[in-house]
């Protein structure tokens, strides 16, 4: 299945991107690409790829772009990029013969993709095919579509691979406590090599006694990654409350079988403990180069049992790169329905930069039960958060609208945000304008051009700014208006 996202930049345009889960054919705004998945084996450098057909199905002439770029997944098997220097990332061995070119309406192309693998490269390689497609702009047109299809490949190189899986924990987790239960088995490659990884689970009771045998759904890991492979079990409605043992044993094809082991807790008959969390705040302001970073994580527990949380932070450079990780914990157990604290550091800090901050909460089974990101900013001197209001001005002939400026001072990027309150000439708020948050720059401005609150009746009103951007106070400014 292809599911469409549609990301709007400004005004007149419209960027279409399909997200390749399982699929043999997608299809995404007039655009036709199969297949959608390749996973095959190359016998030698040169070799060409199975072709992949690319449709105009629109009404329209179409300029196509064909590029390449690393391929990952995450724990669910859902595709990601990679970082640059992911060693078996395959995008720079594989090329086209016209990554650039026309396509009529109702015309279809086969792409010709060609495999380059240096000499002495054996195991797996991985990339993504991008198709992007965009119609020949038609002048009297105000919106330009673009629609851009993955297609997602899987090789095995020539020569000899060592294959070995690792086996992770087990959990279980019921969809608000009533109806199947899906347990997941994590598995990690340890080899050079992608591996189809499946296997079985068996449920016993605390007596021993075996409760279920449960098929895993055999599923691709790529070489270094982790992927939890699942498998369906319709339990009886009346399994008796308690804990179960989980053990799946893991194999894949010139492999040996691994064990992995887990829990499942049964609050009532037919319910499931659930571990459901909520991260309702966590924020990295800017540090100073190289010296310990302080973390700290709120969370609310959405599900029916206490559990201790704990968290794991990655901080990613622009090129996806893993510049430090960190490890978040709570201080006693969250009990149901209530919030709780992650707290933890990185105690080296980091270099001058900007990272991305991944933080995933996890319970003891190393489960990921809720993901947030953020921007962390490293600076080489001192952190000085400082601006003010350039500009506030109020409605005239000339501009129905109010306008504020706010300018960064400082050396670090803010995020501002703030209102515009109005105040009667008794000094009751009679009326707010609310102002966004933006995300500015060192040396940069937000502006804003924001309308009056309707019903204000004829008289002199106050307009009292207050913009929030970090720093000790806000900024300030009044001015005064008349409303005709």
């Amino acid at each position: 299945m292809i599911t469409p996202r549609t990301l709007r930049r400004g005004l007149g345009l419209a960027v279409l991107v399909a997200t390749v889960q399982a699929s043999v054919t997608a299809f995404a705004g007039g655009l036709i690409v199969s297949p959608v998945i390749i996973d095959t084996s190359i016998k030698k450098s040169g070799d060409t790829l199975p072709p992949v057909k690319v449709t105009n199905d629109s009404g329209e002439d179409w300029e196509i772009t064909v590029e390449f770029l690393p391929l990952g997944h995450d724990l669910s098997g859902a595709p990601t990029g990679a970082p640059e220097s992911y060693r078996y990332s395959g995008h720079k061995l594989l090329s086209v013969k016209k990554p650039k070119f026309k396509l009529g309406a109702g015309q279809s192309t086969n792409l010709e993709v060609k495999v380059a693998a240096p000499a002495g490269r054996a195991g797996g390689a991985y990339a993504a095919m991008y198709v992007l497609g965009k119609p020949v702009k038609n002048v009297a047109e105000s919106i330009t579509s673009y629609v851009r299809v993955g297609v997602l490949i899987e090789l095995t190189l020539p020569g000899t691979a060592k294959r070995m899986i690792s086996p992770g924990k087990v959990y279980a987790v019921q969809d608000g406590g009533k109806g199947p239960i899906t347990i997941f088995a994590a598995a990690t490659v340890k080899g050079d090599v992608h591996e189809k990884i499946g296997g079985v689970v068996v449920v016993t009771n605390d007596k021993g006694a075996q409760v279920a045998t449960v098929n895993l759904e055999p599923a691709n890991v790529f070489p270094t990654m982790t992927r939890n492979i699942k498998a369906t079990w319709k339990a009886p409605a009346t399994l008796a409350k308690g804990k179960y043992k989980l053990t799946a044993t893991l194999s894949a094809t010139g492999t040996g079988k691994e064990t992995a082991y887990g829990t499942l807790e049964m609050v009532k008959p037919g319910e499931a403990a659930r571990h459901t969390m909520l991260v309702t705040k966590f924020q990295t302001p800017p540090v100073v180069q190289k010296t310990a970073v302080a973390l700290e994580a709120s969370v609310q527990n959405q599900g029916n049992v206490a559990f201790a949380p704990v968290g794991r932070v990655t901080y990613l450079t622009a090129k996806g790169d893993v510049a430090g990780t960190a490890r978040l914990q709570a201080a006693a157990p969250v009990a149901a329905g209530q919030k709780g604290a992650l707290k933890g550091s990185l105690a080296g800090g980091l270099a001058p930069g900007s990272y991305t901050a991944k933080l995933e909460v996890m319970n003891d089974a190393d489960f990921v039960l809720a993901n947030f990101t953020s921007t962390q900013q490293v600076i080489e001197k001192e952190v000085k958060l400082a601006g003010k209001i350039s500009k506030f001005t109020g409605p005239s002939a000339k501009e129905a609208f109010v306008t504020l400026e706010w300018k960064n001072e400082g050396n670090v990027e803010v995020d501002a945000e703030g209102i515009v309150m109005v105040a009667d000439s008794s000094g009751n708020v009679v009326g707010q304008i609310p102002l966004e948050k933006q995300h500015i720059a060192v040396g940069g401005s937000a502006s804003y051009k924001r309308g009056l609150p309707d019903g204000l009746s004829q008289g002199l009103y106050e307009l009292r700014a207050v913009v929030n951007f970090g720093g000790a106070t806000p900024s300030n400014q009044t001015l005064k208006h008349f409303v005709q």
